[in-house]
């Protein structure tokens, strides 16, 4: 990335107009893989306005999209749905199809932020059609991934398998051994949810597999808690706890606030086998995170805990 930026900073001291705008927009992509979303949506939005300026509503509606991302990972939901609301209108208004089908979907994440599930369901429904009259299979199956996994929030079981099964078909056919892996585990909880612990713990390891082979996901901390779920509910204490204990050791090395559900798992299974001096000990290496990171909710709640 760092080889980019200087190629889109070079390029951009010789561009004309046109140029300027899609290396500002080189360079917003560039600062938004950093995580440095401020710096990246002042690019954006100075790309915006060139392209603005010059009637190019198609990269107008792009650089409006970026600029929904930047605002929905500092938490600016409202701001993210105006950004995404407004690029939706101007793909809609060129016939860009493609670029709907992508900012229904944006919309529909702001719409999960701001808690509205049912304007979520409308929006990926929308996109996932959008897909696949063109096509598209695999963006459709990330939007039926999405839809499966708001489904299974929803309760509606039914509704939420056939979504992750169709995901899950997508990504076996196109070779997407990352996705396979997470719409596995998904399927794995959805089993859990309902009691299904024999299915579970198939599709779960199954996805354990996948991580193993590709070098793990965002989600293998989750399916090695989700697994010691399972095990924990046939009787496996032991087992509950070596995979408890990985998914901590996983949540620690990208987040350690991702641990807590975790940690709360673990502190059950020590207490589960009589072993009230490792549960103690737990609940105080939690506290005392809290306490560094200066959480006042979260350090009531090992507090009570201990006690």
């Amino acid at each position: 990335f760092e080889r980019a930026r200087r190629l889109f900073e070079e390029a951009l001291a010789l561009a004309d107009r046109r140029g300027a705008a899609e290396c500002m927009m080189g360079l917003g992509l560039v600062f938004s893989e950093w995580g440095q979303y401020d710096t990246a949506r002042q690019r954006f939005e100075e790309a915006l306005a060139v392209f603005q300026s010059l009637g190019d509503r198609q990269n107008e509606s792009e650089c409006l999209r970026e600029i929904g991302l930047t605002h929905w990972r500092q938490g600016a939901y409202d701001s993210a749905h105006r950004a995404f609301a407004a690029s939706l209108d101007i793909c809609r208004a060129i016939g860009d199809r493609q670029g709907e089908a992508q900012s229904l979907n944006n919309l529909g994440m702001a719409h999960t932020a701001r808690g509205d599930q049912q304007e979520t369901r409308r929006c990926w429904e929308a996109s996932v059609a959008l897909y696949r009259s063109l096509g598209l299979d695999k963006q459709a199956g990330g939007g039926l991934h999405n839809l499966g996994i708001l489904y299974a929030g929803l309760g509606n079981y039914a509704a939420a398998q056939r979504g992750l099964e169709e995901s899950l078909a997508i990504d076996l056919a196109t070779g997407a051994k990352s996705e396979e892996a997470i719409s596995m585990g998904w399927l794995g909880k959805l089993h859990l949810l309902r009691g299904e612990y024999d299915d579970a713990r198939r599709r779960l390891e199954a996805a354990i597999a996948l991580d193993r082979e590709i070098g793990g996901t965002q989600e293998t901390l989750w399916h090695f808690a989700w697994l010691g779920a399972v095990v924990y509910e046939t009787g496996d204490l032991a087992g509950a706890k070596a995979h408890f204990q990985e998914a901590i050791r996983l949540a620690g090395e990208q987040n350690a606030a991702m641990g807590v559900f975790q940690a709360c798992c673990l502190i059950a299974v020590h207490l589960a086998l009589g072993d009230g001096a490792a549960a103690l000990e737990a609940v105080r290496q939690n506290r005392t995170y809290a306490e560094m990171k200066g959480d006042a909710s979260d350090m009531g709640a090992w507090h009570s805990m201990a006690g």
